[in-house]
């Protein structure tokens, strides 16, 4: 009986402390994914930004500069004259990074507002917009250059997010297992010091048989 009062006591304390165990980790979690989405959406839109100005200042892009930005912020990019690809074909001969691209573009212009092919150059200001597709954050931006428009599409991917946050999962997954783990081990324990009085009090109330003399035992048997 008290072996499996035992059981049942650790039991239930293992399944209540690891309950609220899992659902602390979970909020932890969620609060770190934020954190992670947010800190790359930042540097994105930031680097971004940083392009869309370089671009608004110069008047002669070089091959080097947009190597290097790529390679330092992490992205892709595509820059037209008007609806003519500068470096295009040399950066990105890849088919399925020209579907992103264009998939970019057709989600600037039917959702945020941001035609990169319409043949309008009158606007004064440039004009930026940003988004995500699947697996890619995405910057669109038309900017005025004497007399016509330059166009510009930035993608980062989220393969670096994508794995940090598989990292994080992993490492809760892990920790979470050997909390529960240690909790059911001292869920044991503790339980079995709470019943240990109960069972030697049980057991002073059992009665004793009677003690017979020797013969009379023989006499039995």
């Amino acid at each position: 009986m008290f072996r499996k009062l035992h059981i049942h006591m650790t039991l239930f304390s293992t399944f209540i402390t690891g309950t609220i165990l899992v659902l602390l980790a979970s909020a932890c979690l969620i609060i770190t994914e934020s954190n992670i989405r947010q800190k790359h959406y930042t540097v994105f839109t930031n680097n971004a930004y940083s392009c869309v100005s370089h671009l608004e200042s110069q008047n002669v892009l070089s091959h080097r500069w947009i190597q290097q930005a790529e390679s330092n912020y992490g992205i892709d990019m595509q820059i037209y004259d008007g609806n003519t690809p500068l470096f295009f074909e040399q950066l990105h001969s890849q088919d399925n990074m020209r579907k992103i691209f264009d998939l970019a573009k057709k989600e600037s212009a039917e959702n945020h507002g941001l035609n990169l092919d319409s043949g309008q150059t009158s606007q004064a200001l440039s004009k930026i917009v940003m988004f995500q597709l699947p697996g890619y954050y995405a910057c669109t931006a038309r900017i005025p250059k004497n007399g016509g428009v330059l166009n510009t599409v930035l993608l980062y991917s989220l393969d670096a997010q994508s794995g940090q946050i598989k990292t994080i999962r992993i490492a809760f997954l892990v920790a979470v297992i050997a909390a529960v783990s240690a909790l059911a081990v001292f869920s044991w324990f503790f339980t079995r010091k709470m019943i240990r009085p109960l069972e030697k009090t049980e057991r002073s109330r059992m009665p004793l048989l009677p003690q017979l003399p020797m013969s009379s035992a023989l006499r039995l048997l």
